[in-house]
């Protein structure tokens, strides 16, 4: 966990608003928020007119008083060294430094699945949510989605009621009184209560339009895979699904009924490949903790290397950190979870191995 004391420091600096891609890559390569701070070492990434106003910035910004401000507001921060850090957030191309949260952060380390759609849902696109979305599925997964008006609410507002868990990614930072949609204020609450509500915009900041599409790749980032549940030919779910297969996650689609313009999005998805989700046990299929449950297949005796993997990969862990804890060479390893990822035994994402 980040030093409360660097953390003010870190705080400060992300305030300054020069952030380029060249400065993302020094704040990522240290912890030592402090030296970065009282340093000219940042400087030297300004041309003179940004270091003019580095400069004046920097005299009207304090460490303390950002501290001061997050604690008053109760508003927590997740590093993206720290243990509640998602890490299938971590590895998609360049994740959120700090990420700014009101709830549970722990709901972060669980498997998350992400649930987005239309902004004007249909019935039909709310009843496959309900039908797909069942008691089995949110005991095994956190939903996630975006907080907008329409399937995103319908999502967060149907995990908490099914006794699920719930994150809700904001387009937009932290403000005192402030919630929009302002129709989703009693859903904010109970967010706060019993779900999470994240974003990786700097509390107290002026909102902009374009910053709702940028949290599209936080949503798509934190799961293993996403479920669109109705996206029209211009839809911003066909953004988070360019965005998923970036990461190189799942998509998951429910047709629409034929000739429906609400669905021409999803329908273009699924001819490019997505996986078409035409009932709860597709959906279950498609879910690893909820595929190994649910197969009919009759259980064989799994061996002494197998078994290990599996105790060890409670947590997703990379090859080498496999060979690490495991007495084996590195072909007969590959070998091994290659078999096991053919039985559904285990699955990969990016870099990472998991159940």
């Amino acid at each position: 966990m980040l030093d409360k004391h660097q953390l003010g420091f870190l705080l400060a600096l992300l305030k300054l608003h020069l952030i380029s891609p060249r400065i993302w890559k020094l704040l990522n390569e240290t912890d030592d928020w402090r030296h970065l701070w009282e340093s000219q070492r940042l400087r030297k990434f300004l041309n003179s007119t940004k270091q003019e106003i580095f400069d004046r910035r920097k005299n009207l910004v304090s460490p303390e008083e950002e501290l001061t401000k997050l604690e008053r507001e109760k508003i927590q921060t997740i590093y993206i060294k720290d243990e509640n850090y998602s890490h299938w957030l971590r590895e998609i191309s360049s994740p959120p430094i700090i990420l700014f949260a009101k709830g549970n952060t722990e709901l972060l380390r669980q498997p998350c699945l992400s649930v987005i759609g239309s902004r004007r849902a249909t019935p039909y696109s709310r009843d496959a949510l309900e039908q797909l979305l069942d008691s089995e599925v949110l005991a095994k997964y956190v939903i996630v989605s975006g907080f907008a008006h329409g399937i995103d609410s319908l999502a967060h507002r149907h995990a908490l009621r099914g006794n699920g868990q719930t994150v809700a990614v904001l387009g937009y930072g932290f403000k005192k009184n402030y919630c929009y949609p302002a129709a989703n204020r009693d859903l904010w609450h109970d967010l706060e209560k019993s779900g999470l509500l994240i974003s990786e915009f700097y509390p107290e900041e002026e909102i902009f339009k374009q910053d709702f599409a940028c949290r599209n790749r936080i949503i798509a980032g934190l799961s293993q895979a996403t479920l669109i549940l109705q996206a029209g030919e211009k839809s911003g779910s066909l953004i988070t699904a360019d965005l998923a297969l970036q990461f190189n996650r799942d998509i998951l689609v429910v047709p629409g009924r034929f000739n429906d313009e609400n669905f021409l999005g999803s329908h273009r998805l699924i001819q490019s490949g997505a996986k078409l989700i035409h009932s709860a046990q597709d959906l279950k299929a498609q879910l690893p903790l909820l595929n190994q449950a649910g197969t009919t297949v009759a259980p064989r005796q799994l061996s002494l290397e197998e078994n290990n993997l599996l105790n060890l990969l409670f947590k997703p862990k990379t090859l080498d950190e496999l060979l690490d804890a495991q007495n084996l060479s590195w072909d007969v390893l590959v070998e091994l979870l290659q078999n096991m990822e053919s039985q559904k035994l285990i699955k990969k994402a990016g870099a990472y191995y998991y159940i």
